[in-house]
């Protein structure tokens, strides 16, 4: 059963996108420069030529009225598509400005969400106007969050209102494609209505990328997480290992493969719940111009010191971006199946016997998000996001709605 939802969910991805697009600049010396669009600001058009380079140019350079009657959109030739989701989450080098975060999990790692190990700001760090800048890049950001029920229980609703304030710093080796990056981001954050996820985290990435072909590319990701927590809100310190590997298609097409150790560590009175969380998985992605996407697929394994927090899960997400003028507007729905190996909770039947049963889980979560360009260097995301689980255990149901509302800028 399994295998028959993955192969129509990659199917699907296919189906659902379309051809990419080619474009022509034609600078006013007379060159002609064939390449893929990736993207424009007030003042550069962003494209990568048939060799592969991503190039920056200045529109004052370019000669508008030949390029009125030459440039064409037609079907994308060879252009190495890399995906935004790098080992299922890390986004590098992408042309266009984005509000997910550059750091693990698309979805699930919303910046404002009391268990996220995120820094807020990781968007300004992907902009477009990003990659023209030098190699030592800082970020500055102050977010603001309300969550309707911020400890995710079934009964006892707690609304809470947040704030984050966080910095980033991040050096690459180059501009375009950087074959290493370094990136450091520390956060305050602080809510209402409880202490519980009030804390100081920091996180420290560093990826490295190489080309093995010309199509085909390796990745690997080392990341560690102080008093963060990962999508299941669990407050602790994270250690990762990642490697991927990433094919370009013909018609602007990628599709990836990673997987990844990952070791979860907790305060002593609930160091029961160290574990070693293993996961793999694919990402599909299709570029169509400035549109996007993205498929992914990931089965994972928890094995923690205490048996009741063993469990595998399955997560299947689609996430579109699109432009809508100068702003940037990403949608991803994902569903999250959860089964627990050895986590049991009894049920009473129709003749009041009681039997024990596995805890199972079903989670669904909608998020919609846009970056709004408020000059070169700052940037308002607003975001909604809406999640709900089910469970054959009625004490573990819940849902909850978070509004955030991050300020980032960057120099």
């Amino acid at each position: 059963m399994k295998t028959k939802w993955f192969l129509c969910f990659l199917i699907f991805s296919f189906v659902a996108a379309t051809s990419g697009f080619a474009f022509t600049v034609i600078l006013k010396t007379g060159k002609r420069i064939d390449g893929t669009w990736l993207g424009e600001d007030e003042s550069r058009i962003q494209l990568r030529d048939q060799e592969g380079t991503v190039l920056s140019i200045r529109k004052e350079l370019i000669d508008l009225k030949s390029m009125s009657t030459a440039s064409r959109v037609q079907q994308s030739s060879a252009p190495k598509v890399i995906p935004s989701v790098v080992m299922g989450s890390l986004e590098i080098n992408k042309p266009e400005s984005s509000s997910t975060p550059q750091a693990i999990a698309p979805a699930e790692n919303q910046s404002l969400q009391p268990g996220n190990s995120n820094v807020p700001g990781d968007v300004s760090l992907s902009s477009e106007k990003q990659t023209f800048g030098k190699h030592l890049v800082f970020g500055a950001n102050i977010s603001s969050s309300y969550d309707s029920n911020i400890n995710h229980d079934s009964e006892d609703l707690v609304r809470s209102t947040g704030m984050v304030y966080g910095a980033s710093v991040r050096f690459r080796t180059s501009k375009h494609r950087p074959s290493f990056y370094l990136d450091y981001q520390i956060a305050k954050h602080e809510y209402t209505q409880t202490d519980v996820w009030d804390r100081v985290s920091q996180n420290i990435q560093a990826i490295y990328r190489r080309d093995l072909s010309k199509r085909l590319e390796f990745l690997a990701r080392g990341e560690i997480a102080f008093s963060g927590s990962s999508e299941d809100r669990e407050r602790g310190d994270i250690y990762l290992f990642s490697p991927a590997l990433s094919y370009s298609f013909e018609n602007s097409y990628a599709l990836q493969l990673f997987a990844a150790h990952r070791l979860k560590r907790f305060e002593e009175d609930i160091n029961n719940r160290n574990s070693t969380n293993r996961y793999i998985g694919l990402v599909l992605e299709k570029r169509f111009g400035r549109h996007q996407l993205e498929t992914l697929y990931r089965y994972e394994t928890n094995d923690a010191i205490d048996p009741r927090y063993d469990y595998w899960t399955t997560t299947y997400s689609v996430q579109y971006t699109l432009p809508i003028r100068k702003l940037r507007s990403s949608f991803e729905v994902s569903f999250k199946p959860r089964k627990y190996e050895s986590r049991t909770f009894e049920i009473e039947l129709d003749d009041d016997t009681e039997i024990e049963v596995l805890r199972e889980d079903k989670k669904w979560s909608f998020e919609a998000d846009v970056a709004i360009p408020i000059g070169d260097h700052l940037r308002l995301i607003p975001c909604y996001e809406y999640e709900t689980r089910t469970s054959n255990d009625p004490d573990k149901h819940y849902h909850a709605h978070l509004f955030t509302s991050r300020l980032v800028y960057w120099w």
